[in-house]
């Protein structure tokens, strides 16, 4: 979330606002620039099974499948209009990291592309694809038929 302060002109908060009431939860900020980063869920799946939170749906494939339509839905059914919305993929982010930043700055109205000293791409970029070392077959094949339309790479793709 970038908005602008009166104070100070720019200001980038990490989950600013609340996924799922973008509206309300970000209503106080002075013109923000909101950035949804969607994941390829399988990735998402797999990377919940490795977490020791219990506020993800991690034990079946099936719930997981549910819960994350059902939060996409929510994304979708809001009313942007009035927000200045990007949405994004972190594969993007990573595969085509300069066009994703050319985007990100045009969209913001500021040049975020600065020098990756203090950041490193390779990373993300390890994050890509593992669940195809940390889910089960059915698993994956599970994800991909509930929820095809939502993968960045598609089946048989990877």
């Amino acid at each position: 979330l970038f908005f602008e302060d009166q104070k100070e002109s720019n200001i980038i908060l990490d989950q600013g606002g609340v996924i799922t009431d973008i509206f309300n939860s970000t209503k106080f900020y002075n013109n923000p620039y909101i950035i949804l980063i969607y994941r390829d869920p399988r990735d998402i799946f797999s990377e919940f099974k490795q977490k020791s939170a219990y506020s993800y749906p991690k034990e079946d494939v099936n719930i997981f499948c549910k819960w994350y339509e059902k939060l996409i839905k929510n994304i979708d059914d809001q009313d942007f209009k009035n927000l200045n919305v990007l949405k994004i993929n972190f594969e993007d982010f990573t595969l085509n990291h300069e066009n994703t930043i050319k985007k990100i700055s045009e969209f913001i109205l500021e040049d975020v592309n600065f020098p990756l000293d203090d950041f490193d791409l390779k990373r993300p970029k390890s994050n890509l694809l593992k669940f195809k070392n940390l889910l089960s077959d059915l698993e994956i094949s599970s994800i991909e038929r509930l929820l095809g339309k939502h993968l960045y790479f598609k089946k048989n793709e990877h």
